[in-house]
């Protein structure tokens, strides 16, 4: 499921990252014989992604900060470290590795990341438009959340709502409300509540209630919002 996204001065990264699988996040045992439990020598031969060359080196960064104590030096050299897993981040997300997209729809990342990601990201969604593939749900989200907020491409509220309804249409349920709120915002109450009727199966994030959007609205525009609400052809009213 898709996160709200986050910003921050650094790059968030799960102290047992280097212990869970890439591909499923979970956690791996000193019995299981997954990438994570082998020497980080035979995981680079196994995998020279740049996104496991991220997990890599933030995780050695993390490992030598905790070392470092007032030593200058040391932390100077584990801030090096950090500025080098975060170039591999953004490598793997303009490559467009799903899983660097997702890592960073699901974590708080730094502003330089976004900076150097935000172009290639918006690229990737517009050529998977229309793509009811899972994987095109992820690069959905981002663009949406980028062109809805503007703080690294500019805003566009329009596009916002193309990208949620095409990461709905690839299975993200979470993304009807991200729409529904950007038309609430806008004071477009029948999308709202068109995007508002499609949030179900676990979606979450509504900025409104149902009820308040039909106490806003007159009972033919209500009953029609809810006969196109199943119709997946229909994105607005």
């Amino acid at each position: 499921m898709f996160r709200p996204i986050t910003l921050s001065a650094g790059i968030a990264l799960a102290a047992t990252l280097a212990a869970c699988s890439p591909q499923t996040g979970t956690q791996q045992t000193s019995g299981q014989q997954g990438a994570a439990a082998q020497p980080a020598s035979v995981v680079a031969s196994a995998d020279n992604s740049e996104f496991h060359q991220y997990q890599i080196t933030y995780a050695a960064a993390e490992r030598q900060g905790y070392g470092c104590d007032a030593d200058d030096g040391c932390a100077a050299r584990a801030d090096e470290m950090v500025a080098e897993a975060r170039r591999h981040l953004i490598a793997a997300v303009n490559q467009g590795d799903h899983r660097a997209a997702d890592f960073i729809a699901t974590n708080a990342v730094s502003a330089t990341v976004w900076h150097e990601t935000s172009a290639g990201i918006i690229k990737r969604a517009d050529s998977m438009l229309g793509s009811h593939d899972g994987s095109a749900a992820v690069w959905m989200m981002l663009a949406g959340y980028l062109t809805a907020h503007g703080d690294y491409v500019p805003r566009n509220y329009d596009r916002a709502t193309l990208y949620y309804a095409s990461a709905w249409l690839a299975g993200e349920n979470d993304a009807s409300a991200r729409a529904a709120n950007i038309y609430y915002a806008s004071n477009d109450l029948v999308n709202a509540y068109l995007w508002s009727l499609r949030c179900t199966d676990g979606c979450s994030g509504l900025d409104m209630s149902r009820t308040d959007l039909e106490s806003s609205l007159d009972s033919p525009t209500i009953k029609l919002v809810q006969s196109k609400a199943s119709d997946r052809s229909v994105l607005g009213l």
